[in-house]
Formats: structure tokens, sequence, C-alpha cells
């Protein structure tokens, strides 16, 4: 096996969402096994003009914010500008970042590309979260490597890409640049079923279905991340993972905790960035991945609209129900769960006749049993893919 490959993976922007950092962390763990060097772009969508002023501003921000960053009030923040907020209430997920990942950036601080940078790489894995989802990307050609010089000699890989979506939000244009962009790889695999056929009707490439990288790693592996870091939570009971919250959810919520006699433990979900909502700026601050992970360890139910809430139900063998999100993308959640004949834990919050279920076993000798043969597949098909 060749082991001196130099691998730069794109993924969504590592911002403040657990499962999309998670999903980077677990990505760049599992080549590192394989004896690869692995590295992360931090924000992927590039070409975002900003002016050397705003630059200066949020760099001034950033210093004084690592200055004072460690249990201090700052009665200045809300003065300063939206990223340097956001410094000081995602510095826990920042910490996770810098302690557990490499990462880079493609862009220099005049947001022009780091020619040099991207040299540095034999091979491009672009994936997973929903990279080929033009809605939630500013410049989508960027996930099908548009930047790489079309001379250069490269690996170019998509490991469990996701339109998030069954149907096409390509306008055709866009469909025949990617389309280009894409028969160009050496491997493509995408995160749901519907994405293979999604893929071979925009741009005539097959596709081959794997795992969200997330679940390439066991439950010991993120034990592991806990213990690193050790955290008090409350434990048992029901955990609430919402992400987007609506009269509808909370009623399901409080139907499901009478049902099963059991106390609701609501997560701390990302929180809007302003001081309305907050109303002191330390308690909009993001809680700890190796917190979040925990809830999933240390619960008796999960109830949740996030795709990555899901996942950790599964790998941790919690019972659950998923209330499914249309708005960002239904179909992530039915193709995960038809994998494991659980998809009649997926509810619509707009019917929810459904949720009598709730008091269901659910058989995880099965669903391990499956988990460990599509995560050799899915290991399988990196592997070939990298060499």
């Amino acid at each position: 096996m060749i082991k001196n490959r130099d691998i730069l993976i794109l993924t969504q922007p590592l911002n403040i969402n657990y499962g999309g950092i998670l999903q980077a962390y677990a990505l760049q763990s599992v080549l590192r096994r394989m004896g690869y060097n692995v590295t992360t772009d931090k924000h992927s969508n590039f070409y975002q003009k900003r002016s050397i002023f705003n630059d200066i501003v949020d760099y001034i921000h950033g210093k004084i914010l690592e200055i004072n960053i460690f249990g201090h009030k700052l009665p200045f923040i809300k003065y300063s500008t939206m990223p340097a907020k956001s410094r000081y209430i995602n510095r826990h997920m920042s910490r996770f970042i810098m302690e557990n990942m490499q990462v880079t950036e493609l862009l220099t601080w005049r947001n022009r590309l780091n020619r040099r940078e991207i040299n540095k790489y034999d091979t491009f894995i672009v994936g997973s979260d929903q990279v080929w989802r033009p809605q939630y990307n500013d410049w989508q050609p960027n996930y099908f490597f548009e930047f790489i010089d079309k001379k250069k000699e490269v690996k170019r890989i998509a490991y469990a890409a996701s339109y998030g979506v069954d149907l096409s939000e390509y306008a055709e244009e866009l469909q025949l640049k990617c389309g280009r962009l894409l028969k160009q790889f050496d491997a493509v695999s995408v995160r749901e079923t519907a994405g293979i056929k999604l893929t071979k009707d925009l741009f005539n490439v097959d596709a081959e279905f794997v795992l969200d990288p997330t679940m390439l790693l066991d439950k010991e592996d993120y034990n592991r991340i806990i213990d690193k870091y050790p955290i008090e939570i409350k434990k048992e009971g029901i955990m609430v993972y919402i992400l987007d919250e609506s009269e509808r959810k909370k009623e399901i919520i409080q139907m499901i905790s009478s049902k099963l006699n059991c106390e609701v433990n609501q997560v701390n979900k990302v929180k809007e960035l302003s001081l309305k909502t907050c109303g002191n700026i330390d308690e909009c601050v993001i809680e700890p991945i190796e917190k979040w992970i925990a809830e999933f360890r240390d619960c008796d139910f999960v109830i949740t609209d996030s795709f990555h809430g899901t996942v950790f139900s599964l790998i941790y063998n919690k019972p659950f129900i998923t209330i499914v999100n249309n708005s960002r993308g239904a179909s992530r959640f039915e193709s995960l769960l038809t994998k494991f004949n659980l998809q009649d834990r997926v509810i619509d919050e707009s019917n929810y006749s459904g949720i009598d279920m709730i008091s269901s076993q659910i058989d995880f000798n099965s669903v391990n049993t499956k988990l460990i043969e599509l995560r050799e597949k899915s290991i399988d098909f990196l592997t070939n893919a990298v060499n």
C-alpha cells in the first residue's frame, strides 16, 4: 500500500455544527489510521470578497479575544464585529478542531487562492455533509475541484458527498460545469441512495453508496474523545436535540415525555448570535462537542430532527424518534434508516400519528451487524479510491 500520499479534504466550512465537525474529524481519523497525511480546509466556500479594513478589524478583535477568552467578561463584545462574537461563542468548537484535527486555509488573508498550499497535495477528497447542494454553497464548483489545475496529476475523490435532497437544485449552466468537473474524478461515492440516481441523472456519472464518515468510527472511538475532556452532564432521561424548533415539535416532545414518563433534557443547540436573544454573551456560548457526544452515551431515549443526531443514536444504540426536517433535506433520513429497516422511526411534525411506536423495541443486534457490514464496505471504497 502506498503510504506517502498527502490528502486534502474539502467539506462544509468548519463552523458551529456538531455533526459537520465530527464527520470531518472522523474522515481524517480513518485516513490517518491508513497511514496518510491528511489535512482539511477550514472554509471551502471561496471567493467571498471582503475589504482590507474588515480583515484588519476582525484580526484585532480576534487577538483581544485570545487574551480574554478564559472566564473574563467582555463588555466590549456587543460593539465588536460578528466574526469576533463568533470566535468567543464558538471557542469550544475551535478548541476541539485545534486539538484533534489538522486544518489549513486555501485562501490567503486577501481572499486569494493559496497555490503553494494547494500544490502540497496529491489527493483531494470532497465530502461529506451537503457539499453538493447548491442552496448551501456560495460557489458550488469548489466542491467539484474547479480550483485544481486541469493538467495537475492528482487523485480526485468524492467520499459520501450529499445533495441532501432527491431532486435537482442545479441550474442548467451549473449542472454542465459541475458535470464536466465530476468526469475528471477517480472515484465517486454518495451518502444517500437517492444520490446515486441524482448523480447519474445530472452528470451521467456512476456513484456508490457509502456511510457518512461519523459511522466509520465506533462508540469506543467516541468514548475516548469524551474521556479526554471529562465533563459533567445530566444522565438518563430523554435527550432532545432539535435544530429547528416549532410548536408542533414541542407538542411531540411533551407527548413522548408523558408516554415514557421520563424527564426531558434539552441539549443546547447553536443559538442566534445576538445579544437580543441571549442577553449575555456567555449564555450564547456553544457547549463542547465532548458534552454533546456524552449526552447520547448517557441518555435513555433521543428525540431529534438532526441527521447526525440520528446517526449517534444508532452508534450508541439508543431508542429514538427522528422528526423529519424537510427544509434541511428529508432524503438523508430516509436513506440512512432504510438501510437498518428503521424507517418507521421517522415521523413528520405535520402528521405524527405513528408516535405510538416509541414503545416498540429496536433490534440493535441487527443494527450493529448491518453497521459493521456497511462500515467495512465503505472503508474498502475509501482504501481502493486513495490507492
